[in-house]
């Protein structure tokens, strides 16, 4: 999956700078950048730079109107994690427009299990283990290594 994600970003990047992108990461790291939280709420359009410059440009993001006051709130820290992303400062603010917003997907991923017996293997694999964080934390670490997918 990462090597179709890499060929994915490197044929968007050329199509997304044409249209205001600085690079296609930005649309598709877009979650990883503001959060899951915010992510789903809004979404970058383009970046549009002063003349013959790649920094301090205005990033425009698409919200609905009723997350557009909150954006506009937190409008230093997005930019802040934007620049952070990019390593320089690409952005020196954001222009929010209203815009109808999908309405987010549910994730309908499959109800994981574990069998009972990797439950019971797990248990006997931490059992001599004398921190409960420690202990809580391997265990969560089996139980997602053995999980199986119904």
């Amino acid at each position: 999956m990462k090597n179709f994600n890499n060929i994915l970003k490197k044929v968007a990047t050329p199509i997304c700078q044409r249209y205001g992108f600085v690079a296609a990461t930005l649309l598709m790291d877009w979650h990883l950048i503001v959060g899951e939280k915010f992510a789903v709420i809004c979404q970058p359009e383009k970046i549009l730079f002063p003349s013959h410059k790649k920094s301090n440009g205005l990033l425009y993001v698409a919200t609905s109107s009723a997350f557009a006051p909150e954006l506009s709130y937190l409008e230093p820290m997005i930019v802040d994690k934007v620049n952070k992303y990019f390593g320089y400062k690409a952005v020196e603010r954001l222009v929010i427009r209203h815009k109808k917003m999908p309405a987010p997907r549910k994730n309908q991923q499959p109800v994981k299990q574990v069998c009972d017996a990797d439950r019971v293997r797990i248990e006997q694999q931490i059992e001599g283990i004398e921190s409960p964080e420690l202990k809580e934390a391997l265990r969560k670490l089996g139980l997602g290594i053995y999980t199986h997918h119904e």
